[in-house]
């Protein structure tokens, strides 16, 4: 009996902790080639950001890329918050470019590849 109230106050307390999870955006190289993506954000009043990832081979050290977005989740919302920031998504392989530049087409880009049991994470497999 009292080991049931132990474990019953001890969920009672952990359900009570905020479980946020992080908002992730992952680059996975599945090819046998170096790959690069990049995506422009406009940031408001201030200079347009560029980020660009290079990315190993697939098995390489270097193959895989994380980008946080704070915390959440990836509801339809979010993806709409974070596309209207982007101005274009830039994938290079060694066989074909991908370019996506209207908020609406990167929104429409990222919805589909949501994971997660709660979809916090945005996974971009390059093949």
């Amino acid at each position: 009996m009292n080991y049931c109230l132990r474990l019953l106050i001890a969920f009672g307390i952990l359900s009570l902790g905020s479980c946020d999870v992080a908002h992730t955006i992952i680059v996975k190289n599945k090819t046998s080639h170096p790959a690069q993506v990049s995506w422009r954000v406009a940031t408001g009043d201030q200079p347009d950001s560029l980020r660009t990832m290079w990315l190993s081979p697939q098995g390489m050290v270097g193959s895989r890329a994380e980008v946080y977005y704070g915390f959440g989740y990836w509801n339809a919302a979010e993806l709409m918050r974070v596309a209207q920031q982007m101005e274009r998504i830039e994938i290079c392989t060694a066989t074909d470019t991908v370019r996506v530049i209207r908020p609406a087409a990167i929104e429409e880009f990222l919805r589909p590849r949501r994971r997660g049991l709660f979809r916090n994470y945005l996974v971009i497999r390059l093949r």
